[in-house]
């Protein structure tokens, strides 16, 4: 008798384990430990994420935070704490560029000089200072596939560094034709860099500059007053378009390259929050598209028939604010001003536990996904929090959180 009673309170454990584990909600909304603002924030949680940047291949994310000043992360432990280093430090001038081979990331500050973090740490080292030997103000850096290395634009010239971590200066046939450099762009399709340029005069105006691979150089148009360019495409026929903030302008290269003509590329990590519709999003990872009608619902778009999807709220009381992908999930996650809502590939709609105290805001609320751990940085209305997949970070993060 004993050992029946004892066999079927296994089995009933068991079965209760089971059924648990089939209703635990596989997303949860979790707080950041010392995620709430503070007075050095004017006690407002958006001044905590003034600028985030998601460094590929690093699970902490790089957030500036204006008003208390710094750089900041979210560490493993879900954390808001300093990012440590003499590096990263201002979030206007920082720039970071990745090279695709290695994955080292460079880091240029034109104050500080050139830093480096490599795949496993967490930290930028430095490997030169801005003290005139030889750098004297870095502006910039791109990574040139050609080159196997970064090309540093500096007030004392181009440089290169290569793999190794040498830096040498490039050398051009003329440097008062170079000017002084601020940023490069790659030209593979001519064998050389488009170059912004400058004069020492106050009164100069900014200009772009050739630098081919020989080291020759030549004196491209001027541009407008305190423009510059930021793009740089070779159009079909040959022509060189620049786009400034301004206005796009053209140069000619004889000879023009033909054939298929290769692009050059950006190894720039880019910081610029990507703007959220509200109206309609992409979901590349479950292959759909979604309309979003704050007050009548959401639809998925196959053609120009749309789909309702089936919602565990009213939306006529619980309006949809703001819907993003969570690609390595293969999810969207759904905004209202009382919870957070994930939808998967199959259009089935769950409550995220623990994200009804999120609470509403009017700015953007999701913040970018911190890799390797697929953890959504989240602004709630007083603090900041992160959307958690059990796949991904294992059940007992939530049960502790929730």
């Amino acid at each position: 008798m004993l050992l029946r009673t004892l066999a079927a309170t296994a089995f009933l454990s068991t079965a209760a384990l089971a059924a648990n584990a089939q209703t635990a909600p596989r997303f949860c909304a979790v707080p950041v430990k010392d995620g709430a603002p503070t007075e050095k924030d004017i006690n407002q949680a958006w001044r905590m994420l003034t600028k985030v940047l998601l460094l590929p291949g690093v699970p902490r994310p790089l957030i500036y935070a204006a008003n208390r000043g710094g750089a900041w992360t979210i560490d493993e432990t879900r954390a808001f704490v300093p990012f440590g280093g003499e590096f990263p430090s201002n979030f206007l001038w920082d720039r970071f560029i990745r090279d695709p081979d290695t994955r080292r990331i460079l880091g240029v500050s034109n104050a500080a000089g050139l830093f480096a973090l490599d795949p496993g740490e967490t930290q930028f080292k430095k490997l030169y200072a801005a003290d005139g030997k030889p750098l004297k103000h870095p502006t910039s850096a791109s990574f040139i596939p050609r080159l196997k290395g970064f090309v540093i634009s500096d007030s004392n010239g181009l440089f290169l560094l290569n793999r190794a971590g040498e830096l040498s200066a490039l050398p051009v046939s003329d440097r008062f034709i170079l000017g002084t450099p601020s940023r490069t762009f790659d030209l593979p399709a001519f064998g050389g860099l488009l170059v912004n340029g400058s004069g020492n005069a106050a009164t100069a105006l900014p200009f772009a500059v050739i630098r081919f691979d020989d080291g020759q150089v030549a004196r491209g148009p001027a541009l407008e007053r305190d423009d510059s360019i930021s793009k740089v495409e070779v159009a079909p026929n040959g022509t060189l378009m620049l786009s400034g903030n301004n206005k796009t302008y053209t140069m000619e290269i004889d000879p023009r390259p033909t054939g298929q003509i290769e692009q050059g590329q950006s190894f720039e990590i880019d910081g610029e929050r990507k703007l959220v519709r509200r109206d309609r999003l992409e979901a590349p990872s479950i292959g759909k598209t979604f309309r979003i009608e704050r007050r009548n619902g959401l639809y998925e778009m196959q053609g120009d028939v749309r789909r309702g999807i089936a919602l565990p709220f009213d939306v006529s009381k619980e309006p949809i604010e703001q819907a993003a992908e969570l690609p390595e999930s293969k999810a969207v996650l759904i905004f209202t001003p009382n919870a957070i809502y994930a939808l998967d590939a199959d259009n089935n709609v769950s409550e995220v536990a623990g994200s009804r105290s999120v609470g509403k805001v009017q700015l953007q609320q999701p913040n970018g996904i911190i890799p390797v751990r697929n953890e959504m940085i989240v602004l709630g209305a007083n603090a900041l929090f992160l959307v958690l997949d059990t796949r991904f970070a294992g059940e007992a993060a939530c049960r502790a959180a929730n």
